[in-house]
């Protein structure tokens, strides 16, 4: 009787064990491990981190909290349920673990649902790498001048025409030309003024006084153009002389002759005085055509050339603001990191 009860007490706690181990068995039946892998390293020129890093291992495990937030689940599963509506995203059990101390971090889950799980650890992986990772900087157009195509262009089409005036010109040569054409015009002002002058005077002198201004007196002008002063012939001429000489003599037949070559030279000097006259009223034209022409080119250049800077200075400007814009996205949000996905989730393990 005691052997009998003792079998039936052995037999109904083997049948328990069955029991439990059969309902344990089967909760973890349909259970799926998903694992997927991430690279978390210092930008180049920091050290690759590790035990004797103390900073890289501080940066690391704040990064391990933030890939560990709700926040950051929350985001991944809204993604999932706006794709699958019928998917449970939150039954998916997420463990998030570093590796042997390395800059490896591996993201596990655990659940029924092997698409399920594996999309949700893509989704938290992809939103953490896009969380660190450096935007392309915005820069804004009106400061800059306009966008990356049309400061580019503008320069572009200043350095062409700029370069194009420079060919057909030389502005390097404009100042110097500009100076030595107003010294020639300044020049043959004073010649016409001298030779108007000349002319002036004789028609207000007689013959004999005006003899007696040139004897006294044949001092060119300082700025008297050369090609011009040696055709002014102000030194009285050898009939001239010979008047005064007559003139000094009671003999009016000899007076009267020597007063008709005086006379002829005076007109000879007249008429060479009108045609220099002529000569530079049409050398004044030009040189001062030239002059205007030379300071025109000069302002042109003056123009061109600033648009040019302009253009340069607004393509550096932009150059410089996208750079700033840069620098300043890689350190807002995880400064001194750089993350990309080693591995997408694959499965480990089957209980099945």
């Amino acid at each position: 009787m005691r052997i009998l009860i003792a079998s039936m007490l052995a037999a109904a706690c083997c049948c328990a064990g069955c029991k439990r181990s059969g309902k344990s068995k089967g909760t973890g039946q349909n259970e799926h491990v998903m694992v997927g892998k991430l690279l978390i390293q210092p930008h180049i020129g920091k050290n690759s981190g590790g035990k004797s890093d103390p900073d890289h291992e501080s940066l690391l495990e704040s990064q391990l909290k933030t890939l560990r937030s709700p926040d950051m689940r929350k985001l991944a599963e809204a993604a999932i349920l706006n794709d699958h509506p019928d998917w449970k995203p939150s039954e998916i059990k997420l463990d998030v673990e570093r590796i042997r101390r390395s800059s490896v971090v591996s993201i596990t889950g655990r659940g029924s649902d092997p698409d399920c799980a594996r999309v949700l650890i893509d989704g938290v992986m992809n939103l953490y790498v896009a969380s660190v990772s450096p935007v392309r900087p915005v820069v804004d157009p009106k400061n800059t001048g306009g966008d990356a195509a049309s400061v580019e262009r503008g320069l572009q089409d200043a350095e062409r025409a700029w370069n194009s005036f420079k060919l057909e010109n030389d502005p390097s040569h404009f100042s110097s030309d500009l100076a030595a054409v107003q010294r020639r015009l300044k020049q043959f002002k004073t010649a016409k003024n001298f030779y108007q002058k000349e002319m002036d005077t004789c028609l207000r002198l007689t013959l004999e006084q005006d003899i007696e201004r040139r004897k006294a007196s044949s001092a060119l002008p300082p700025d008297m153009p050369a090609e011009f002063g040696v055709m002014a012939r102000i030194n009285p001429t050898a009939n001239e002389f010979a008047l005064l000489s007559a003139l000094k003599q009671p003999n009016t037949a000899a007076i009267e002759a020597a007063r008709k070559q005086a006379a002829s030279d005076r007109q000879a000097r007249m008429d060479s005085h009108r045609r220099q006259l002529e000569i530079l009223n049409d050398l004044l034209a030009t040189t001062a055509a030239d002059a205007d022409k030379m300071t025109v080119l000069q302002v042109q250049a003056q123009t061109i050339e600033q648009k040019f800077k302009s253009a340069e200075a607004a393509y550096n400007l932009f150059k410089s603001s996208e750079k700033n814009a840069e620098i300043n996205s890689y350190s807002s949000v995880a400064p001194g990191l750089v993350a990309s996905v080693l591995q997408y989730s694959i499965v480990t393990a089957d209980s099945n």
